[in-house]
């Protein structure tokens, strides 16, 4: 099960302002998301980052967004936030420290 918190969400909007294929871009990652997880990189305990393709820059997953997401116990992922990684280079650990206190 997929759940999206509020940084999540306020990101996605803004994000869906500038890239109008982003709604496909996710939703392929989540159809996938087994053989995505595999490739994603583990910061720490139960902590994730995934790069996903921007299909409007269409320079592949290297140039793409990236997203942090939690896995819980009962095996549901929250997403935590998604960026552009032409705009952010990481995102502080500290960040998404709050973010999972806040779940």
């Amino acid at each position: 099960m997929f759940k999206f918190s509020e940084k999540f969400t306020k990101d996605f909007k803004q994000l869906l302002k500038k890239y109008h294929h982003i709604e496909e871009d996710f939703d392929l990652f989540l159809e996938n998301f087994k053989n995505e997880h595999s490739h994603s990189i583990a910061i720490k305990r139960n902590l994730f980052k995934a790069r996903i393709k921007n299909s409007d820059k269409a320079k592949g997953k290297s140039a793409g967004y990236r997203t942090y997401y939690y896995i819980i116990i009962d095996e549901s992922v929250t997403f935590l936030t998604i960026y552009d990684k032409s705009e952010f280079e990481y995102i502080d650990e500290k960040l998404l420290d709050a973010l999972i206190t806040h779940l």
